[in-house]
């Protein structure tokens, strides 16, 4: 198995942020309560993560066959189906 690597390393951007990038710029700084010029900061951000598979040693019940199973993972519809369900 590899490395862990640090989710920041599939994040896009460069971590060497100057300072005229971060706004430590004190002429910018705005006043406490005044909303921030980043109107569309939102529009940058990325996906939140989906889960695609989960594992539970107690066992959870298959969407599909209904039989009880320790590994399953999610099917077209979103919900979670063990091995033999999935469509790989």
């Amino acid at each position: 198995m590899t490395e862990d690597r640090s989710l920041d390393d599939f994040v896009g951007g460069s971590s060497d942020a100057s300072a005229s990038e971060t706004g430590d710029d004190p002429d910018e700084a705005s006043e406490p309560g005044e909303p921030s010029n980043s109107g569309d900061a939102d529009a940058d951000a990325p996906e939140p993560a989906v889960a695609t598979y989960r594992w539970d040693p107690d066992g959870v019940e298959c969407a599909a066959c209904g039989e009880s199973v320790e590994r399953v993972w999610t099917s077209g519809d979103g919900t979670f189906v063990c091995g033999s369900c999935k469509e790989w």
